[in-house]
């Protein structure tokens, strides 16, 4: 069992069977499935299912997809991947304790997501940005959040994750949290990004991909000490110029947008090493970024 990191999708047996699901689909990439391709060839996917029922990772990998989706769920199914998940078939497997620690947590987050799980919306699984400080010493959901902030612990916090919690705001104690490094606001509904954003100086890494965001505020660029901005898969339509105050960001992810333009302030961005920009609606590159001293993923 080969895996470079706790996260259900992560191995070599892993990475094969949803390899065969996507054969099995007609497409290449995870990206590419979508609910109607997977519905049209579910038979097939279920004889696959069925023809290695003896391997506990077909079972994982389909529930994943499952979440992924949003598709029906067979009954018969949901308890051979509620087992499949189970910690008795690892334990004793790892050694190194930090590794046993996260590997729970991504086994639990999977199974309680399949125990609640009903068709028609696809549910994503939380990705631990910094296992050390997510796990021991910052906060992860939303019921851990509104603990600490009903403690008053909460503004010594320095790494919050609230991925897939579906909120459709930013909860507002977050802009108290003057020590905050990390911010994960990944897979919910948010739509507006407020000024306040520019309040958390300390901020280093901010995940906000897979909402609904259209405008940044120009207080973005009050983040000196940001090293990391994901916003992909939103719905901006323009960077505005105050990006180019970042002084600090290093990889910026704008992949998944309808952005026609960006500013040539992001040539200020001195230490920028990628900027990703697939998937959106820039029908040219321009020169001024191609030419730009950092790599450009399109």
């Amino acid at each position: 069992m080969a895996k470079d990191s706790a996260e259900i999708m992560d191995g070599d047996e892993e990475s094969d069977v949803a390899y065969y699901l996507l054969q099995i689909c007609g497409v290449r990439e995870e990206e590419d499935l979508t609910r109607e391709i997977w519905e049209a060839h579910i038979d097939n996917i279920l004889d696959f299912v069925r023809g290695r029922s003896f391997r506990r990772v077909t079972y994982l990998i389909y529930g994943y997809f499952t979440l992924l989706l949003g598709v029906e769920l067979p009954s018969h199914l949901r308890p051979a991947i509620l087992d499949a998940a189970d910690w008795k078939h690892e334990d004793g497997y790892w050694l190194d304790p930090d590794f046993i620690l996260e590997r729970k947590f991504y086994l639990e987050d999977f199974s309680s997501k399949i125990r609640d799980y009903y068709p028609g919306k696809p549910v994503h699984l939380v990705r631990l940005k910094n296992f050390d400080e997510d796990i021991k010493c910052g906060i992860v959901g939303l019921d851990q959040f509104w603990e600490y902030v009903n403690s008053k612990k909460i503004f010594s916090v320095e790494h919050v994750n609230l991925d897939s919690c579906d909120l459709s705001e930013i909860p507002e104690p977050i802009y108290d949290m003057k020590n905050i490094k990390t911010l994960s606001l990944e897979h919910n509904q948010i739509k507006v990004f407020p000024e306040e954003i520019g309040k958390l100086k300390s901020l280093k890494e901010l995940f906000l991909n897979g909402n609904r965001i259209e405008i940044l505020p120009d207080s973005i660029g009050d983040l000196t000490n940001l090293e990391k901005l994901y916003l992909n898969d939103n719905e901006l339509k323009k960077i505005p110029e105050a990006i180019g105050k970042l002084s600090s960001l290093d990889i910026l992810v704008l992949s998944g947008n309808t952005i026609k333009i960006i500013p040539k302030s992001i040539l200020a961005l001195k230490n920028l090493s990628s900027i990703y920009l697939r998937n959106t609606k820039m029908n040219k590159i321009p020169d001024f970024l191609m030419n730009g001293p950092f790599h450009v993923d399109t």
